[in-house]
């Protein structure tokens, strides 16, 4: 997993490695407000990560479907 991790950040940003690691690891969502880095994530077709605002969104639809 590391590794696929570091092929992923090598170009973009090598300090997430540890985080998109761990995501893979934890068959998890990636959340982070790093722009550059989720554009280069989503270049490379790895759709595990998640933008401030989308979190929001999700937060937001499910509240209002609760109530």
């Amino acid at each position: 997993m590391y590794q696929k991790a570091e092929a992923l950040t090598k170009d973009v940003d090598i300090d997430d490695t540890e985080f998109v690691a761990l995501t893979e690891h934890a068959k998890a969502r990636f959340w982070s407000g790093d722009k550059e880095l989720l554009k280069g994530l989503k270049k490379k077709k790895w759709n595990k990560a998640i933008t401030t605002d989308e979190l929001y969104k999700l937060i937001v639809s499910g509240k209002q479907t609760r109530a």
